[in-house]
């Protein structure tokens, strides 16, 4: 964090053009959260490392590097991707479940 905020901040994050997220943290058992290596740093927790484009659209978003429209775009065609793997997956004698809450 030294080296960041002495060398990188002051000549980017001004601009808003530097970004961090810490995408494999410890986890901390006794406040059974994830331990953050800075409360500068957005820190998120992944099972799996196919799972980063998720969290990593919604993050641009929140930050206001990308509109809803940009947002909704990606979570339908990821949607659509989950569900060709899933008939192929279907097809091929592999059992899926469907959880429907609601």
């Amino acid at each position: 964090m030294r080296v960041y905020n002495t060398n990188i901040a002051s000549k980017y994050a001004a601009k808003d053009k530097v970004s961090f997220v810490h995408l494999n943290p410890v986890f901390d058992a006794d406040a059974f959260n994830l331990r953050p290596i800075s409360p500068d740093i957005v820190t998120m927790g992944l099972r799996n490392v196919e799972d980063i484009f998720t969290p990593l659209n919604f993050a641009r978003f929140a930050a206001g590097h990308a509109d809803i429209k940009a947002l909704e775009v990606y979570l339908d065609q990821a949607m659509r991707d989950m569900m060709l793997v899933a008939r192929e997956k279907r097809g091929s004698g592999y059992k899926v479940r469907w959880d429907h809450h609601g």
